[in-house]
């Protein structure tokens, strides 16, 4: 599995481990973390429910029913990493200076985009505001994302996949999904899809 770094987990009814909105890119000098999804001020998940595993090779399980993930309220918070070089008086690279930013991103309200209907997602910075970031459709176990502006359905995660599939993803490049298992988080269980590269 080229480099087998951990690239994070998705697992049903939550998103991923490591970020909803745009994969991590490990190599990147920016990302955003997952710290915790919510539903209606609930804590639903995370990211410590999730845990990084090594990877082993077990056996496929069963499947379990299947959670949606789409939900009005659904709130997932993340922190933004984002380094900036530092340079001496030779124009030499010595460190990065890292700044963290809070943000969240909340399912409110729906609309209808090309006869189809779909939850609007709004980006909430910690200074209070709120903007209009992206619409989302759930079908058949995948998940469709629609950018603001566009009115073109991206596929975001596909919960019909099996082991050993091949998942290009634009921001982390090609990954494999090792194995599915279950994720347990508030006495509920999920199935959990392992990512590597």
């Amino acid at each position: 599995y080229g480099s087998d770094e951990i690239v994070g987990c998705w697992a049903e009814g939550i998103g991923s481990s490591v970020d909803l909105v745009h994969s991590k890119n490990f190599q990147a000098r920016k990302y955003k973390q997952l710290v915790r999804c919510e539903l209606n001020g609930k804590e639903l998940f995370s990211y410590e429910d999730f845990g990084l595993p090594e990877i082993v090779v077990v056996p496929e399980e069963e499947r379990l029913p299947y959670h949606p993930m789409l939900k009005e309220g659904k709130t997932w918070l993340y922190k933004y990493h984002h380094y900036e070089e530092k340079f001496d008086e030779d124009n030499m690279i010595t460190g990065y200076d890292e700044y963290l930013t809070d943000y969240s991103y909340v399912l409110r309200g729906d609309t209808v985009i090309n006869g189809e209907q779909a939850f609007k997602m709004y980006r909430e910075s910690e200074n209070g505001s709120s903007v209009y970031f992206a619409a989302w459709i759930e079908q058949d176990k995948r998940i469709y994302r629609i950018i603001n502006g566009e009115t073109e359905k991206t596929l975001y995660y596909d919960f019909n996949l099996k082991r050993d599939f091949l998942w290009n993803d634009y921001a982390s490049g090609t990954t494999v999904l090792h194995h599915i298992d279950t994720l347990t988080v508030n006495e509920r269980k999920y199935n959990l899809y392992h990512f590597f590269s």
